[in-house]
């Protein structure tokens, strides 16, 4: 007897038959659960879950002031006033990352310094972030900007 993929397939549709067939029928031959049961009653739970938009209880009229503000079906309905713009930041200190290596004396004086990580020769009159060089008195260094002064003074380095 020769085996084909057709007589074990009838094998396997037979085998799932008698399975369904005693899932169907008990003992006796006769079929099982034929009869409909009526399904237990479940009391409804009809709780109201409270709000949490509301606080758990009734708003209070203040809430709803924005409505009275702006109607919300009036034809002059506005938006609500924009939010103030921000401040605008501070320049930054144009003297923070100064390193002053010199002062150059004579008719061209002026000082030698590490601006930005370079290195300039500013003049008298010379400007550096809005700061005007204005004049050179010892070791001490001025500058301008309209009213207001600044003071940088040449410090000594260390030997070592």
């Amino acid at each position: 007897m020769m085996v084909t993929p057709i007589r074990v397939l009838m094998l396997v549709v037979l085998a799932l038959s008698a399975g369904l067939a005693s899932l169907w029928l008990d003992q006796q031959g006769t079929l099982r659960n034929i009869t409909w049961v009526v399904p237990v009653a479940i009391a409804p739970d009809i709780t109201v879950p409270a709000n949490p938009l509301l606080g758990g209880g009734a708003a209070p009229a203040a809430s709803y002031a924005s409505i009275f503000e702006r109607p919300l079906f009036a034809i002059e309905r506005r938006q609500p006033p924009p939010p103030p713009p921000p401040a605008p930041p501070a320049p930054p200190d144009p003297f923070i990352g100064i390193q002053i290596y010199g002062i150059v004396s004579g008719g061209d004086g002026g000082i030698l310094a590490r601006v930005e990580g370079r290195m300039r020769r500013i003049k008298i009159n010379d400007a550096i972030g809005g700061w005007t060089l204005k004049s050179i008195q010892g070791r001490q260094i001025n500058f301008a900007q309209g009213t207001q002064t600044r003071q940088l003074q040449l410090t000594y380095s260390k030997l070592n």
